[in-house]
């Protein structure tokens, strides 16, 4: 007997092929994983390049140690970080324990951190001589902590730590940055700032320094998933594809397009019309961030879309196909 294929059948069909089809692009999208070197240039009086010397370089030089599995960087102002197969190193200035290696020592070649960042580190931020780290979601932070940059609850020069220390009251964060002397995270969307607030880059409505995390414009922020600092001011970049920023705006460095000097809560930035912001980066006072194109819909997406909308309609039944409900009592 030949098999009936029903309107159901066909249409779970069709959605299983749509399914495998979904799946089958972000596979070929996905990024494959390559060996990544580190080279570095520039200023090298504290060994801040890691090539063994404290010879200025003004061309790339290789990083001693770091010719493959690189996966993060940051530059801080006189030290260096990068996380390399998962494990943590620091180089250069190490006068307030930067390098967080239990000493004060400088170096000019990456050294290891051992301890809970020797693995399944996932994120780095330098700062001004200090630095912050994220390990299976909780932040660690080490180095100067003369404004409570650290979210010890404490401040002062007297404060400083040479090896990691867990931030107060964060346990699921997924993104960090150092400013001068003030930190930024994020936190099931929402931004974490504590340290510095001179202008008001920790975006609380004051320029009182926090010395622990505290959460920032709950009501506005609240899909952020990369956040930047720059000397005293903040940015974030919200799922939407636009910016909030903060703090000041003495160069224009926020990018309103104003003379107001000092925002001390965050305001909206959006992008040029046809656009998205997809990251941003903040250099002391200048400001940089990547915009992509709003995509376009495609003749293929458009097509699943309208076999979903056909397939999701729900079937008319024909009059007096079935017959009519009995009645009770007749």
């Amino acid at each position: 007997m030949a098999k009936v294929h029903t309107f159901h059948t066909i249409r779970n069909h069709v959605l299983v092929l749509l399914v495998i089809l979904a799946m089958a692009l972000v596979l070929l999208a996905t990024p494959r994983a390559r060996a990544q070197a580190l080279e570095a240039w520039g200023f090298n009086g504290d060994g801040e390049l890691g090539n063994g010397s404290k010879t200025n370089s003004n061309q790339p030089v290789a990083v001693t140690g770091m010719s493959s599995g690189v996966t993060a960087i940051s530059g801080g102002v006189e030290h260096s970080l990068a996380v390399q197969n998962g494990g943590l190193y620091a180089w250069g200035y190490n006068y307030y324990g930067q390098l967080g290696n239990g000493t004060t020592n400088n170096s000019t070649t990456p050294v290891a951190l051992t301890g809970v960042l020797s693995s399944g580190v996932t994120a780095i931020a330098a700062g001004n001589d200090f630095s912050l780290a994220v390990q299976n979601g909780k932040i660690y932070a080490w180095g100067y902590n003369s404004y409570g940059q650290l979210g010890n609850g404490l401040w002062g020069l007297e404060y400083y730590t040479d090896t990691p220390a867990s931030v107060t009251g964060l346990s699921s964060v997924t993104a960090i940055s150092a400013g001068y002397f003030h930190s930024l995270a994020v936190q099931n969307g929402n931004v974490y700032a504590w340290g510095w607030n001179i202008a008001g880059q920790l975006g609380d409505g004051t320029t009182n320094n926090g010395l622990t995390p505290e959460e920032i414009d709950p009501t506005d922020l609240h899909n952020i998933v990369a956040v930047a600092g720059g000397y005293d001011s903040s940015y974030a970049l919200s799922s939407d594809g636009s910016l909030w920023v903060w703090g000041d705006n003495n160069y224009g460095e926020l990018g309103l397009g104003t003379s107001t000097t000092v925002y001390l809560t965050p305001q909206h930035l959006l992008p040029p019309s046809g656009y998205l912001f997809t990251s941003i980066s903040s250099n002391d006072v200048s400001v940089l961030a990547t915009l992509e194109a709003v995509p376009e819909p495609t003749s293929l997406s458009l097509l699943a879309l309208g076999l979903l909308s056909l397939l999701a309609r729900p079937r008319r039944r024909r009059a007096g196909k079935f017959p009519p409900a009995a009645i009770a009592g007749q």
